[in-house]
């Protein structure tokens, strides 16, 4: 069954400097910190910043130009399926407990890295409670 994907739900961005980019993107962008994530930066994860539906997941890496990431968003379903779907066309991917979203990354044969990404965390963390597929 093709994978029915809801939207982009965020777009990583890699910065040396995370205050910097902060700064650079509420003046330049006007995206604002978002303030339910702010604890996966607090733990060393990215800031999230946002602005109306639009999400910037904003990493501090000191080399510049890595690239993005971008994220698409599905149901807690589609995401079960995605897992089975990865592993059936061989494309070895790496799945992520957020402790409040659930992720998968991967990247395409010329190594532009994809995520797909749910929020329906209790219904995926039922699944995969009777069948791991990843730690």
């Amino acid at each position: 069954m093709p994978l029915s994907l809801t939207s982009v739900d965020h777009i990583h961005v890699y910065v040396p400097d995370i205050d910097e980019a902060l700064r650079w993107y509420e003046r330049t962008l006007n995206f604002r910190p978002d303030e339910k994530l702010r604890h996966w930066h607090d733990e060393g994860g990215p800031l999230t910043l946002c602005n109306g539906s639009v999400a910037l997941a904003l990493f501090e890496r000191p080399e510049k130009g890595r690239g993005h990431t971008v994220a698409f968003r599905v149901s807690g379903s589609v995401f079960v399926e995605a897992m089975a779907h990865l592993q059936r066309q061989k494309i070895a991917f790496t799945g992520t407990d957020h402790r409040l979203t659930w992720s998968l990354y991967f990247s395409d044969p010329w190594g532009n890295p994809w995520e797909i990404t749910t929020w329906d965390y209790q219904e995926v963390q039922s699944v995969l409670a009777a069948r791991p597929v990843f730690t």
